[in-house]
Parts: structure tokens; sequence; C-alpha cells
């Protein structure tokens, strides 16, 4: 009987199968050894700065742009707090779930998605911003959810913050999203996309004064991407501000005057350069580009005919009108082709060759001098005067005084309007001048087209007795501790050198066009301050044509005429010169002249107080 096994003897066939167990934990173990030694020995090095890489982090920090202020010290432009929802790609559990989570807490771009999980290939620990400018609600909503949204975090930023909406949009202008196109030609700034910069105004001019200069920081994160503690830290630098030269109350008094009507007023000190108000109309909200404008809103301001993206003032090119008469006048007297007291005959049409031009007053005014001439605006007197001058007098004198070249003012893109004479017409159509064409010109119509600004600068000439200054709207630059940085100098650009009895003449006859009953600008006098001026009618089509339609073109604004004025004040001892050009106002003595008034009279009032 047996009374049990004898464990001493183990079958064959259990033997091979331990012994082949026994063999692949040998294979096992070797393999996983290998394997460490490959990762800890051979490659050490490089996974550990791959683990230090997960866990550390640069972030990049940005500088607080430059504030914007008005000479009084008034702040026009400054930065606001606004929140961004970022996701780091390879911190998300699940990029899909992620995204929906966020989703319903605040509206995502279609194809999020998509871009992260090619982001994860490309740069998986690179932030990328999802929604910018979020709300603070959402805000609350996403930090409170943190443990469940791993890898979204949000981020604080200085948003640009437009105070006053349109006031001073044409000359602050505004910021937008940089783009490849920027990047190209700017290769060695630290700007990089998604960054904001300026895209026109004072915000471009100025750009790299304003932006200030990039910091960072080293921080740790743990395994759900939060920052645990901050390792290094470089400060950002913060930008410039630059102080102008407009004054914001007279800025928007102007805005409110030229209301719904499109045109440009501009007004500077005649000494100096300095430009007090400078408004375009009609406006554009520059808060409106921070964010992106929708293809509507863009489109909108595109193809709206009184071209609020335009800066009048700067860049619309229009006739003159009367108030270019100045200028023939000062060159009939400096050349002696006029005299002061010689009279010339209007009897309300001038025949050359077989045409004849118009007086805008039928009847005529009869013998006529040159300071009566501009105190009725006479337009016969003038054509006598522009045949006399000639074409190439004339062209020297315009540029004499500024015209045909842009002013210098620190806004880009300046027009610089037409000075029209011989070699003009020759290159622009092939063909010679026309007598004919110099007695549109001396009357500030033909092909004679100026800027608003352009104006303002011949105006000053006659307010400071003879001298071109340079319009100027940035007073000075100061960093962020209240240093000068920079300032603008003396901006006379040159003496012109008019005799002083000619400018005297010319002189005498704007004051008397505002001040005595038979001067165009009659109405316009002040019983505040003593203004000289001069009105200006410039006709957008042929003078045969508006008079012989004058009814039914009275039915289309667009056929109307400009309105201008000119002025400056006070009379004797000039502070302010203003030039006012309403599109299709018609008449500048009804429609310019009380709006330049009324920025004169605030002017000097202010001055009181």
């Amino acid at each position: 009987m047996f009374s049990g096994l004898d464990n001493s003897i183990e079958p064959e066939w259990f033997r091979n199968r331990l012994n082949l167990v026994l063999i692949w934990i040998v294979i096992a173990f070797l393999i996983l050894a290998g394997r460490l030694f490959w990762l800890q020995i051979i490659n050490g090095e490089k996974y550990r700065e791959l683990s230090l890489n997960n866990r550390i982090r640069i972030k990049r920090i940005s500088p607080s742009r430059g504030f914007i202020y008005d000479r009084n010290g008034t702040i026009l432009v400054d930065n606001r707090p606004s929140f961004n929802l970022n996701i780091v790609p390879k911190d998300a559990e699940s990029i899909d779930d992620l995204v929906g989570e966020l989703s319903r807490i605040v509206e995502i771009k279609k194809g999020l998605s998509k871009r992260l999980k090619k982001a994860l290939i490309n740069s998986p620990f690179k932030p990328v911003v999802v929604a910018k400018d979020i709300d603070r609600k959402a805000v609350a909503i996403i930090e409170a959810s943190q443990f469940f949204l791993s890898g979204a975090y949000v981020s604080v930023e200085a948003k640009r913050n437009y105070l006053y909406p349109g006031a001073a949009a044409h000359i602050i202008g505004y910021l937008g999203e940089v783009d490849a196109k920027f990047l190209r030609k700017r290769k060695f700034i630290d700007v990089r996309t998604g960054d904001y910069t300026g895209k026109s105004g004072l915000e471009k001019k100025y750009e790299d004064s304003l932006r200030g200069k990039y910091g960072g920081e080293q921080v740790e994160v743990n395994a759900r991407g939060k920052v645990m503690k901050i390792l290094d830290r470089v400060a950002p630098v913060p930008g410039n501000n630059l102080v102008l030269t407009i004054d914001l109350e007279l800025q928007k008094y102007a805005m409110e005057l030229l209301g719904s009507e499109a045109g440009a007023v501009i007004a500077m000190e005649p000494y100096t350069g300095e430009i007090l108000c400078m408004v375009s109309s009609p406006t554009f909200d520059e808060n409106k580009f921070i964010n992106g404008m929708s293809s509507d809103e863009w489109k909108s301001l595109m193809k709206n005919p009184a071209r609020p993206m335009q800066n009048k003032a700067t860049q619309g090119e229009y006739p003159p009108g009367s108030i270019y008469k100045m200028i023939p006048a000062i060159a009939g007297l400096e050349e002696g082709i006029v005299k002061k007291q010689e009279k010339l005959f209007c009897a309300g049409k001038y025949y050359y060759g077989d045409r004849f031009f118009r007086c805008w007053n039928f009847y005529g005014h009869g013998h006529i001098d040159l300071k009566d001439a501009i105190v009725n605006s006479c337009d016969v007197y003038f054509y006598r005067l522009g045949e006399k001058l000639g074409i190439k007098k004339l062209a020297k004198y315009s540029r004499l005084f500024g015209l045909g070249k842009k002013t210098g003012i620190e806004i880009e893109n300046e027009e610089a309007g037409i000075v029209p004479d011989h070699e003009w017409k020759k290159k622009r159509f092939g063909t010679a001048w026309q007598g004919g064409e110099t007695l549109s010109v001396v009357i500030g119509q033909g092909a004679n087209l100026v800027t608003p600004l352009q104006m303002a600068v011949m105006t000053s000439a006659f307010a400071n007795g003879g001298y071109l200054v340079r319009p100027v709207i940035v007073k000075e630059i100061i960093d962020s501790n209240g240093n000068l940085v920079d300032r603008n100098r003396k901006n006379i650009i040159n003496d012109l050198k008019i005799k002083k009895e000619n400018l005297q003449i010319v002189q005498k006859a704007m004051d008397a066009v505002v001040n005595t009953p038979a001067g165009t600008g009659y109405d316009i006098r002040s019983d505040i301050v003593r203004i000289a001026g001069k009105t200006g009618t410039a006709q957008v089509v042929s003078s045969k044509k508006y008079y012989k339609n004058k009814k039914s073109i009275k039915k289309q604004k667009k056929f109307l005429p400009h309105a201008w004025f000119a002025a400056y004040a006070d009379s004797a001892k000039p502070e302010i010169a203003v030039v006012v050009l309403v599109e299709h106002g018609e008449h500048g003595s009804t429609s310019a002249g009380p709006i330049a008034k009324k920025i004169i009279e605030k002017f000097y009032q202010g001055k009181k107080s």
C-alpha cells in the first residue's frame, strides 16, 4: 500500500516548463535592464532634459503699452485688463472633451480641436489662445473648474482702451493683430503672431516707442500644468507715453459742430505749428478693431460713400476755392504786377479767347482794387491777375506756401495735393497747358488740389507774419516714470521773405472780409475776438454746368460745391488759425464759417477761464 507520493521525484515535463519560464524571466529582465541602461546611461541626459522641459515652462510677459495724453494731461488712451483663455495641448487629458466643456462656457471657434491636435505634434507645450477678452463670469467658472479642465488656464493682458471713441480716431489710429506680412518686414523685433501693433495713425507711427519691451518668467508646473513656483523673472519694460498738442475739449467740440456733415476741421497755433484740434468726419470707433471686426462691419466702413476711414484733414484732396486767392494776391504784389490802389473792372464776366468766365456776382463789382477783390471775393479781378501772372509764377508761389508737397506732420499716408503747371499737364495728359486753365487755377478751381491741413499751414503763414511752419501733433514723449524722452523743437520750415507791406495788404483784406459789411464773411464776426478770414466755395462740377442746372443740382447734394473757411484770431495778435471744410456745404459763409467762429470763440473763452 502506498502511504503518499515521493516529492523528490518530479516529472520531466514539469522540469522543462519551469526551465522555459525561467529563461523568459531572464530574457525580460535583460530587456528591461537594457532599456534602463539606454534611458539612464546612453540617453539619460536627453530624457532628464525632456522631463525638466515638461516641468519647467517659459512664460512671455507683455509690456504695458504707453498711454496717450492730450496737451492738458487728460488721458486719451490707456490699457484695461483683458482675460484670455489658453490651452496647453500636452496638458489636456482629452482635447475633444476639453474643447467640448469650454464651449459651454465661452464662444469657441470651429476647428479648434483640429488646431490643438496639430499643435500637440508641433509645439505641445506652447499655449494656444482660444478665446480673447472673455467676461469675468466666464473667468470665475473656469478658475473654479480647474480640476476638470486640465490644460486650460486664464491669462491676463493689457488691452488697449480708447476712452473717447471716435473723437480723435484719425489722429491716434488703432491696433490690430500682427500678421505674417508685418513679421516679414520687421524680422528683428520681439513681436509674434497674435500680438497687437499699430495699424494707423500715431499708434503706427510711434509703434516702437509705445510698445515697450517684453519680459518673461521661468516657472515650474505640476502634472496638470498649474504653476507651482516662479523660478526666475525678467520684468517687461513699459512703453513710452505720448503727450499730444491737441486739446480734447476743443477736439470734441469741433466734432460736435461738424455733426453728420462730411468734412474736416483744423485749429493750430500759427507760430509753433502745434495742432489744437484735427477732426475728420465721419469718424469710427477705434475699440472695435481690438478683437477683430466682422466682415459685415468692415464692408460697411469701406463702402460708406462718406469715407469714414479716410483722414480728410491730411488725405482729402479738394479744390480750395476762394481761400486760395490770397496766394495769387501775394504773387501779384511781390512780382509788381499789381499795385495797392490799382483798380480793375469787373462786369460779371471775363472774356478770354472765344470763352467767357463768370464772376459769382452776375452783376459785377465794377472798378475794384486788390483789397476789395479779396473782401468781395471777385473772380473777374483774379482772372485778370492770373492772366498777367501766368501759371509758372502762380505755381511758384503755391509751392512757396507749401502746396504740392506734404506738410511733414507725424501722421502717415499724408497726401501732397496738386500744383498744376506746364510740366504737370504734359506729364499727366501729354498735352500743352492752355491759358484758360490758368484762369480756373487762380480762383482755386481746375486741377488745383489741396488738403485742409495745407490750407491751415498757409493760413498760419498769413497769421504769423510770413513763416511756413511744420504742423506737429506730438508735443513730447515721456517714459513711464514721467522723464522726458524727446520733445518737438522749433517747427519753422522757412521764412517766406514776403515784403511786410505786401503781407499787410492781404492781412487787412482778410480782416475786412469778416469785419466790414461788404465782406463775404461778415456774418462770422465775433463780439469776443476780432477774426480775420476768407470764405471759399469750391465747385465739384463745371461752372457752366452748375449755373445751367442749378435748380436740379441743388436737389443732389453730391453735386453741391464744397464750403471752406480759413481764419485766424486775434486779427492784431494771432494765437489760433482755423480751417474748416464742409463737403458739399455749398457756401463757406453759411456752412464752414460759423463752425470756425465757434471754435475760435471757445478757444479764447478757455484762455480766460
